[in-house]
């Protein structure tokens, strides 16, 4: 599926550089950008999608969101904020997210509005600022309900749910979540559920409902490949390798299953690691890399640890202020204190 769009992208792209349309080719870059998202393609998909930002010009293309059912102005900076998230740049991902939804509001036209909505909601959710994402989720509602928009509301009830979670109200948020992915799938829609999926495994997981969440993972692992959506890859392994540990504490497993798990473990965070170092997605590896530093201390790799959460974390410019750059400085400060007695066997 997203491969087909890409190419389909690609022959836009080529007809639209011969016919010299300026129309055309911001159309173009902008499809080809949001499929080199969902394919993993994370630098090349921010230089088209830029491409499409610098192409807009509100006063000669408004008229185009009533032609194609969205301003390409605000999908094209929608999906650049999410791409830059990825990237490692969380600050100029607002900011982007922010022109969108701007842009969105100055527009009469509803189904924008959604699309600014949705971006904003997740990439607030991204950044870990769950209060936001809860307000840009219930707004989105709001305006589905009123103007009909059937293909939002699952989407808006799912960002709703996830806020809810990210804010600890774990049971009716996982309902939310359910009833989202539900509805998106009556709409016959398929494209990004896998992260949907993973979202919704993580978030069944802090219930201690691991087996359910292990489920729920390999049907989004199923629909990653069956889609062809490489953009939430990375996360998928990063999730599994935190749902196999969290077996091991609640599981009476042997010394030797145990051993055996939390080896898997370091595998799918290693492999989460080199996925993202392919993808440049600086974000998500910084995630993982979190994740391993948390296990190798118990291995007696301290030290490794923190190099490599050290040589992770200085990587970073900006975004300082966000849920994961503060809970990675945190655990670098913990990891460079002096090792106490009782971690040494």
């Amino acid at each position: 599926m997203c491969r087909k769009g890409h190419e389909f992208a690609e022959q836009c792209l080529r007809l639209a550089e011969q016919g010299h349309d300026p129309a055309l080719l911001l159309q173009a870059h902008r499809g080809l950008g949001s499929s080199l998202f969902y394919l993993g393609r994370f630098i090349t998909a921010r230089e088209h999608l830029e491409q499409a930002v610098a192409l807009y010009e509100a006063q000669h293309h408004q008229g185009l969101a009533f032609r194609y059912g969205q301003d390409p102005g605000v999908v094209a900076a929608g999906f650049l904020s999410w791409t830059l998230w990825r990237l490692g740049y969380a600050d100029q991902a607002l900011q982007r997210s922010r022109a969108a939804l701007a842009l969105a509001r100055q527009l009469a036209h509803a189904h924008s509005l959604a699309w600014a909505l949705h971006f904003t909601a997740v990439l607030h959710g991204l950044r870990g600022e769950w209060g936001s994402t809860q307000a840009r989720a219930e707004e989105l509602l709001a305006v589905a309900a009123e103007q009909g928009l059937a293909f939002w509301l699952p989407l808006g009830t799912f960002d709703q749910g996830w806020a809810l979670v990210g804010q600890g109200q774990h049971a009716e948020g996982i309902s939310r979540m359910r009833q989202g992915i539900t509805g998106l799938r009556a709409t016959g829609s398929q494209l990004g559920q896998s992260g949907l999926l993973r979202a919704l495994a993580e978030a069944v997981a802090r219930r201690r409902e691991i087996e359910e969440g292990l489920r729920i993972l390999d049907e989004a692992f199923t629909v990653a490949r069956h889609n062809g959506e490489e953009y939430d890859e990375v996360e998928l392994w990063r999730a599994k390798g935190e749902l196999t540990l969290a077996q091991v504490s609640v599981q009476s497993l042997a010394s030797q299953a145990a051993s055996g798990a939390v080896q898997e473990a370091e595998g799918c965070f290693l492999h989460a690691i080199e996925i993202a170092r392919h993808q440049s997605a600086k974000s998500l590896e910084l995630r993982a890399v979190m994740n391993l530093s948390r296990l190798w201390p118990s291995q007696g790799r301290r030290e490794e640890a923190r190099q490599i959460l050290a040589e992770m974390y200085g990587w970073f410019a900006e975004g300082f202020n966000t849920e994961d750059l503060q809970e990675a400085k945190a655990l670098l400060e913990e990891l460079g204190r002096s090792i106490r007695p009782s971690d040494v066997s």
